[in-house]
């Protein structure tokens, strides 16, 4: 019995002894896990391609000089050798002298009103003429008697007794009225020119004078347009008829 009694002690004594490491390992805390620096990661995005440095800006391109605006020398040709028409409409003036600055309007027989002139006949002059024509009234009449040419002044407003004809063989016969006067050449292209039954070498220009007088003039269409006989090529004057024969007949 006392043999039994020790066995079981010492059997006792083995299991504290053995359980004593492991209750102890139960006793202590767990072990905390050590915080884990984070580290910076490097920006992983890609980075825009670096941009080429502007270049210069390119100087503006010298702006080039504007040419001179051409002067009308065909139509102050044309004014210089109007001659003068009714129906017409003027401006006349004297320098310094406000009420003698109006428009004029030609009669048909080519009269004008002018004040400390009174009736002149202006039909058929140039500007330039008719303009003398009043300086030299003026000086006359001891009105102005010291006005010279230049201060008296006269100009076309308006020519609408610068009409003309052109008939016959043109595609478009009638009566035309122009602003400016204009040649045979001109005239026929108004007229949208010859047909093809026209006769380019006898077409005539009839005009009437003063005193109502006519007479003819040739035009040889075929000459001047190969440049020749170019003097022919005449400005018509207002009441001029163009007429355009038939090829094969006399006029």
């Amino acid at each position: 019995m006392k043999r039994l009694l020790n066995s079981i002690a010492f059997l006792a004594l083995a299991t504290v002894l053995a359980a004593g490491p492991v209750l102890a390992q139960e006793a202590q805390p767990a072990a905390q896990p050590l915080p884990q620096t984070t580290e910076p990661q490097p920006d992983t995005q890609p980075q825009p391609a670096a941009q080429p440095a502007p270049e210069a800006t390119q100087a503006e391109p010298e702006a080039q000089p504007q040419p001179a605006a051409v002067p009308q020398t065909q139509n102050m040709q044309s004014q210089s050798l109007y001659r003068i028409n009714g129906g017409d409409t003027l401006h006349i003036s004297v320098y310094g002298e406000r009420d003698l600055d109006r428009d004029v309007a030609v009669e048909p027989d080519g009269g004008i009103a002018f004040p400390l002139v009174g009736n002149l006949n202006a039909r058929g002059m140039t500007l330039s003429e008719l303009q003398k024509k009043i300086a030299d009234a003026l000086r006359a009449g001891n009105m102005l008697p010291n006005v010279t040419d230049p201060e008296v002044t006269v100009s076309l407003v308006k020519s609408s007794g610068n009409s003309f004809s052109v008939i016959g063989q043109v595609k478009q016969p009638g009566t035309f009225v122009t602003d400016t006067q204009v040649d045979v050449m001109q005239a026929l292209s108004l007229a949208g020119g010859l047909t093809p039954f026209a006769s380019k070498s006898r077409i005539i220009v009839l005009r009437r004078d003063g005193g109502g007088a006519q007479t003819k003039l040739p035009f040889d269409y075929s000459a001047v347009e190969d440049g020749e006989k170019l003097d022919t090529n005449v400005l018509l004057q207002g009441g001029d008829v163009v007429v355009v024969p038939q090829a094969g007949l006399g006029f």
